[in-house]
């Protein structure tokens, strides 16, 4: 009898173990099933972090404002030269350089939400193609009206770029931003700099013509790196194509060399009261 009690006590507990086990199992399984959510920020900061994908984005963001900025800063070097072949007077002169920034002061609210709708890197993309063909045109102008119009496409590339010019602090964690901002910064200062520098040994000989469509293979060769740039996960997900964003976001961590979570999904903080003007003086923001 005692055997017995025994060996019926042995087989609930072994019964119990596996009873156990499958429990266990079924957890496990359950845990492994379920979707992983996370907000687009913790993911920049805590799994894709900074790498080369942040890095490259920043070179291009620094080329972008070099050659933004070279265009704006070509006038300084062309004008003492236009003065004479022209005939300028101090009143058009201003002019010319007036109207670049009223047309990029025009542009940048309408393409801000522009890009709001159609992405972030169309915007580069046409903004950069724009420039190009800003300077290229420049250089042909056969008259001052003529080079007058071509400043005035380069004042809206300007614009655009600058509407969607926030791609790069959207694929930067939050922590490194203001790293962004500054390598950004230093491209303005650099293709100002470089421009007069060409212009010191190279105007004299090549003349102003062939220097101002020169100036254009920058903004070529920029607008073909961006090419390579994904679009924003973040504004991809605002826009409900979850999918094109997990592509992004996966394109992202293979350059930095992180492997994702499986069954991730992605999602953006929304609030309804952020987006207006006075938000912007708003408190506990």
């Amino acid at each position: 009898y005692n055997e017995y009690k025994s060996y019926l006590r042995c087989y609930s507990m072994v019964k119990m173990e596996e009873e156990e086990n499958e429990r266990s199992l079924m957890l496990l399984g359950s845990e492994t099933d379920e979707t992983s959510t996370v907000n687009i920020s913790e993911l920049y900061d805590n799994i894709i972090k900074l790498g080369p994908a942040q890095y490259f984005a920043w070179f291009i963001s620094f080329a972008i404002k070099a050659t933004e900025f070279g265009e704006v800063a070509l006038l300084s070097v062309l004008i003492p030269i236009l003065r004479c072949e022209w005939d300028l007077s101090v009143n058009f002169e201003a002019t010319i350089t007036v109207m670049i920034y009223i047309s990029y002061f025009l542009t940048v609210p309408i393409f801000g939400k522009v890009a709001d709708i159609y992405g972030r890197k169309p915007l580069l993309i046409l903004g950069n193609t724009l420039l190009s063909l800003a300077s290229i045109s420049s250089a042909i102008a056969t008259d001052k009206w003529c080079f007058l119009l071509c400043r005035v496409v380069c004042g809206v590339g300007v614009g655009i770029i600058g509407s969607g010019d926030s791609l790069m602090l959207e694929l930067t964690p939050n922590t490194h931003r203001v790293t962004c901002i500054t390598v950004k910064m230093l491209g303005v200062y650099c293709g100002k700099f470089l421009v007069s520098l060409s212009a010191y040994f190279f105007l004299a000989t090549i003349g102003w013509r062939w220097f101002t469509a020169l100036a254009a293979l920058p903004c070529i060769v920029v607008t073909a790196l961006t090419l390579l740039l994904p679009e924003s996960p973040r504004y991809l997900i605002v826009s409900g194509e979850e999918e094109k964003a997990m592509q992004a976001i996966s394109f992202l961590s293979k350059l930095n060399g992180v492997s994702l979570p499986s069954n991730l999904r992605v999602t953006v903080y929304k609030s309804e009261s952020l987006g207006r003007i006075k938000d912007v003086f708003a408190k506990n923001r």
